[in-house]
C-alpha cells in the first residue's frame, strides 16, 4: 500500500486557519476605505480583503490533498 507523503499539508491548514481567524476578527472591527474614480469614496469592513486569500488556500488544500 502506497501513502502519500505531505510535506506541506500542516503549513497550509495553518495558514488557512490564520487568514480565516484574521478576517473574522479583524473585519469586525476595522473599516476600510478606498477612493475610486468615478464612484467616489467606497468603505467596507477589512476583514473582505483576507477572503480572497483564504480562497487561494482553500483550492490548494482541495486540488493537491483532495
Amino acid at each position: 500500500m502506497h501513502h502519500k507523503n505531505y510535506r506541506y499539508y500542516d503549513l497550509m491548514v495553518a495558514a488557512f486557519v490564520t487568514v480565516l481567524l484574521c478576517a473574522n476578527l479583524i473585519g469586525a472591527g476595522k473599516a476600510a476605505q478606498v477612493n475610486l474614480p468615478y464612484v467616489g469614496t467606497v468603505i467596507f469592513g477589512a476583514g473582505v480583503l483576507f477572503f480572497p486569500i483564504s480562497y487561494f488556500f482553500c483550492d490548494i488544500l482541495t486540488e493537491v490533498d483532495g
